[in-house]
C-alpha cells in the first residue's frame, strides 16, 4: 500500500456475524493461490472446514478473531474445539497488513482463549512454505509433532502438525498406573516426537558426562553409566514401537517413518563417538586385569563388539558412507514392514460355490 497502516487503526472482534465465513473462503482461496499456487482442493479443504465450524459452533468453546479495517476483514483465525483439545485454524493475514504486529495480537488471543478455557491441549497443521507463521507458532510453545509429504493442495509439500501441551508429557514421567503400565489413555500420537526427542537429548547429555572424564575408564563410570545412560529413550522406545507392533494407525505410521532416520542418526553419533569407544576400548583390553563378575565381563565383551560392529573401527570417510547407509537402511525397514502389513490387511479369500461341496476339506 501506499501509505503506512497504523495497527492501532486495526480492530479485532470475536462476533461472528453473516458473510464472515464466506470471506474467510475467499480469502483463503484467492491469497494462496496468488502467494502459492494452491487451486480448488485447498479452497475445497478450507471450505469442508468452515462448514464444519459453522455446524458446531458455540461461542462459548468456539472462537473466531476477525481483524477488520475500514469495514474491511484483512486477518482471520479460528480456535475449533475437540473436547479438551482446541484446534488453531485459518489463520490468515492480507499481505499489506503483514509486519505490523497483527499476527501476535492474534496469537495472543488465541493463548488467553486456550488458557481462560482451560484446555488442555491445542494443535495446528501448516506446510513447509509458512516459516513466517511457524516461527509465531514456536515462539507461543507450540513444537513440531508431525510431518507428512502430501499432494492434497494440487502441488508436492510436506504437512506439518504442531502440538501445544498444558500437561507434562506422560512418556517422560514415572508411570503412575498399576503395575506400572504406561497411561495408554494419556497418550496421544503427537506425543511420541517430542518424547523421543527429549529421550534422545537426556542420552547425548549422559554421554558427554561420561565422555568429559578426565580420569583413566572404570566399569563403573563407563561401563555402568553406559549402560543406564539410555534408560529414558528404552522405555519411549519400547511403548511406542509394540504399539505400532500390535495396534498401529496411519498417524503411528507417519511418526515411525519420520522417527527412522532420526534414531539412526542418534544411534551413529553414539556408536561413532571416538571419546566414548576409546574408554569402552581401554577396558576392553585391560578386562583381564579387572576382576569382573562374568555379567560384568560379558557386558564389556558385548558393548565392545556393538561399538566395533557400528563401525567405531573405521576411518571417518568409511564412517560418513555408513551413517547413510544406516539412514537408508532405517527408511526401507520401515517401509517393507508398512507395506506387508497393508498387502496382509487387503488379504482377501474368495470363497466359491466348488469350495462349498461336500467332499471340501472346509465343509462342515
Amino acid at each position: 500500500m501506499e501509505q503506512l497502516i497504523n495497527a492501532n487503526d486495526i480492530s479485532i472482534r470475536t462476533e461472528l456475524r453473516t458473510g464472515d465465513l464466506g470471506y474467510v473462503a475467499y480469502l483463503h482461496g484467492k491469497i494462496y493461490n496468488t502467494e502459492l499456487g494452491y487451486g480448488f482442493n485447498f479452497e475445497r479443504y478450507v471450505l469442508e472446514g468452515l462448514l464444519e465450524f459453522s455446524r458446531q459452533y458455540d461461542p462459548q468453546k468456539d472462537r473466531v478473531w476477525i481483524c477488520e479495517y475500514k469495514d474491511r476483514i484483512v486477518g482471520f483465525l479460528m480456535a475449533l474445539s475437540r473436547g479438551k483439545t482446541l484446534q488453531l485454524r485459518y489463520f490468515i493475514i492480507e499481505p499489506e497488513f503483514r509486519g505490523a504486529g497483527l499476527g501476535k495480537r492474534l496469537m495472543d488471543g488465541f493463548m488467553a482463549f486456550l488458557d481462560e478455557q482451560q484446555f488442555e491441549h491445542a494443535y495446528l497443521w501448516t506446510t513447509n512454505q509458512q516459516d513466517t507463521a511457524v516461527s509465531l507458532y514456536l515462539r507461543h510453545g507450540f513444537v513440531l509433532t508431525e510431518e507428512k509429504e502430501s499432494k492434497a493442495f494440487d502441488m508436492p509439500l510436506t504437512e506439518k502438525r504442531y502440538d501445544l501441551f498444558r500437561t507434562a508429557n506422560p512418556l517422560l514421567e514415572p508411570y503412575d498406573t498399576p503395575y506400572g503400565l504406561p497411561p495408554f489413555d494419556r497418550i496421544i500420537p503427537a506425543r511420541y516426537l517430542p518424547a523421543f526427542e527429549a529421550a534422545m537429548e537426556e542420552h547425548r547429555n549422559n554421554i558427554t558426562q561420561i565422555t568429559s572424564l578426565q580420569t583413566p575408564p572404570s566399569f563403573a563410570d563407563t561401563m555402568e553409566a553406559f549402560e543406564k545412560s539410555a534408560k529414558l529413550l528404552r522405555s519411549v522406545s519400547a511403548v511406542f514401537h509394540n504399539l505400532t507392533s500390535a495396534n498401529t494407525s496411519p498417524e503411528l505410521e507417519n511418526i515411525s517413518r519420520q522417527l527412522a532416520p532420526m534414531l539412526a542418526r542418534h544411534s551413529d553419533d553414539i556408536y561413532l563417538d571416538a571419546a566414548l569407544f576409546n574408554r569402552i576400548k581401554a577396558l576392553y583390553e585391560r578386562r583381564d586385569a579387572l576382576n569382573l563378575t562374568g555379567e560384568q565381563a560379558k557386558l564389556l565383551e558385548k558393548t565392545y563388539k556393538d561399538f566395533v560392529r557400528s563401525g567405531a573401527n573405521l576411518d571417518a570417510d568409511k564412517q560418513t558412507r555408513l551413517r547413510e547407509i544406516n539412514k537408508q537402511l532405517s527408511l526401507l525397514t520401515v517401509h517393507f514392514g508398512q507395506h506387508l502389513l497393508s498387502e496382509t490387511n487387503h488379504y482377501e479369500l474368495m470363497i466359491t460355490d466348488e469350495m462349498t461341496s461336500p467332499d471340501s476339506r472346509i465343509h462342515s
